[in-house]
């Protein structure tokens, strides 16, 4: 019984060149390094603060507006009482 479908097979199915070119492989090689000096210079002494910095800037970058509104009750606001 032969069947007029084929299936397919892991070994079908291909990804990569077998032998990948030297050429690739030092591309590959030299993005690897570029991201990991990349990676170790992230990570210094301040590196929590910046993160903490974009974290603020995103929060405050999308609601603009309604940040100017508090800002300028809050003036209103002290210099009433004060």
């Amino acid at each position: 019984m032969s069947s007029i479908f084929h299936l397919a097979t892991a070994s079908d199915y291909r990804t990569a060149p077998l032998t990948p070119s030297i050429d690739a492989v030092s591309k590959e090689q030299s993005a690897l390094e570029r991201h990991l000096d990349v990676c170790k210079k992230s990570s210094g002494r301040l590196f929590g603060l910046r993160c903490n910095a974009e974290l603020m800037h995103g929060f405050f970058a999308a609601r603009f507006v309604t940040t100017l509104a508090i800002i300028a009750v809050a003036v209103v606001i002290s210099a009433i009482v004060f």
